[in-house]
């Protein structure tokens, strides 16, 4: 009975002291994407057509640290898991802000307005229209990277005029501008930090995403926090008919 005791209360210790994980998704309504979500019986989330799922609760995190990303999941088809990064004021951090296209700093030379679908800039002879997107709040120096200060949408055009060259945008550019303002193309990039795609069985497994400083790649994919990151969401494409659950963020050593 002593033997007994000692083992219980050794496990009620180590339980106490157990840190709890930093996010945890149990319900639909936690996840952006919750209207293709359906909780089950035994209290796991089956999904009901290919997305992305990102929990609305965000983290702070520190650069320093090592955090796990995990869920389990079981189905058909491939999941994949890791986190959406995020600035101090809630902007997504998306590989882009890293990427700067050498010699594609320029100035507006006429104003612009948030709902424009195009702007007016002084030299665009060496931008891109292909797989590129514009920031704003830019330095001709580079001073602003990285610079997640994202135009909506993308680069459809670029025409050469008497005054400069016309940039013509697939959406509204989202922001007001006046003359002067320093613009610059970047690379466009994935929008999340994460791993390999990981091939799913009708059997539940665990998977799992390390970010954190001295991480080893996961394939071509790096797993580092960003610059200027202080906040994370949890991040998984999940396909149709894949169902997952303990979807959680925690601190490791």
């Amino acid at each position: 009975m002593k033997f007994f005791s000692t083992i219980l209360l050794s496990g009620m210790v180590t339980a106490a002291f157990a840190a709890a994980p930093l996010l945890q998704v149990t319900a639909p309504r936690e996840l952006t994407t919750n209207r293709y979500f359906k909780k089950q019986a035994d209290g796991s989330l089956l999904c009901n057509r290919n997305c992305y799922a990102v929990s609305r609760k965000k983290i702070p995190v520190d650069p320093t640290k090592k955090y796990r990303i995990s869920c389990e999941a079981k189905g058909a088809g491939n999941i994949r898991i890791g986190v959406s990064p995020f600035t101090a004021e809630g902007t997504v951090a998306t590989i882009a802000g890293l990427q700067p296209l050498a010699g594609t700093e320029t100035v507006l030379i006429a104003p612009a307005a948030k709902s424009d679908k195009s702007f007016k800039v002084k030299d665009a002879s060496k931008w891109d229209v292909k797989d590129a997107r514009v920031v704003y709040d830019a330095d001709m120096q580079g001073r602003d990277l990285p610079n997640y200060n994202f135009f909506g949408g993308r680069v459809k055009s670029v025409t050469k005029d008497a005054d400069g060259y016309l940039v013509t945008m697939t959406g509204a550019i989202g922001i007001d501008l006046t003359p002067g303002a320093c613009v610059r193309q970047h690379r466009e990039g994935r929008p999340a930090i994460f791993g390999s795609l990981r091939k799913l069985t009708g059997d539940w497994q665990t998977f799992e995403f390390i970010l954190g400083p001295g991480i080893t790649p996961d394939g071509k994919v790096g797993n580092k926090i960003y610059p200027n990151v202080t906040q994370i969401s949890s991040w998984l494409y999940v396909p149709q008919g894949a169902s997952i659950r303990n979807l959680q963020i925690e601190e490791i050593k």
